[in-house]
């Protein structure tokens, strides 16, 4: 909820910088400011101020792309979460006892889901670390999740399916052919989600949403 007296330029600043690091490639002023909503010398003047901060850099061909001062800032705030630090043995335990699923820590931006963690069945653990990619909310178990708990209006024609959500503790996704996904919230009030993913019977449901419970759980109290 925003305060009585937002501050607007720092909302703005945020989402810039927000955009530069999801960017694989450098991005340019209007784009930016057409994706943003934004006026183009607004977000001329607010990426400027993030180039000087180190924040931002600009390219030769006058784009702009995350700064050596991005790094800075994203171990901070790795730091100062402690999320994945906390999160680290549980998604280990969990990768370990189902190998053959798909094992997501993932948390809410926007509309999309932000992946701290995305393993692979099979894969090494460490690849699947800051993985980092956004998914749409409204397809992803952990989407789904993250909004059901989330205080604003719900997307159109999604109220339903989220109070139901809310009402069991978790979310499950049946994709067909044997796909399946579930995940559960995790924090009080929930600021994560854990899933599984992958080929799995109906019947085995109720065991992985224990784990993933249990899981849960145990993070929850090193937070």
């Amino acid at each position: 909820m925003l305060p009585a007296q937002p501050n607007q330029s720092l909302i703005d600043g945020i989402a810039c910088l927000q955009t530069l690091a999801v960017r694989t490639v450098p991005v340019g002023v209007r784009e930016m400011a057409r994706e943003l909503g934004l006026e183009t010398t607004r977000v001329s003047r607010l990426l400027g101020t993030l180039s000087h901060l180190g924040l931002a850099e600009r390219t030769p061909a006058r784009q702009y792309r995350a700064g050596p001062a991005m790094h800075v800032l994203s171990a901070q705030a790795l730091k100062g979460s402690r999320l994945l630090q906390k999160a680290y043995p549980a998604l280990v335990d969990l990768g370990r006892k189902n190998p053959t699923l798909t094992l997501a820590l993932g948390v809410l931006w926007r509309d999309h889901v932000c992946y701290i963690y995305h393993g692979k069945p099979g894969a090494p653990f460490d690849p699947g670390i800051f993985h980092f990619d956004l998914y749409p909310a409204e397809k992803s178990t952990i989407g789904l999740t993250l909004m059901a708990h989330r205080p604003d209006s719900p997307p159109k024609g999604l109220a339903g399916r989220l109070r139901e959500i809310r009402r069991a503790g978790f979310c499950e996704i049946d994709r067909g052919g044997g796909e399946r996904g579930v995940a559960v919230p995790l924090g009080q009030p929930p600021v994560a989600a854990l899933a599984f993913a992958g080929k799995f019977p109906a019947s085995h449901l109720s065991k992985l949403i224990g784990l993933l419970q249990s899981a849960a759980h145990s993070i929850e109290e090193k937070l």
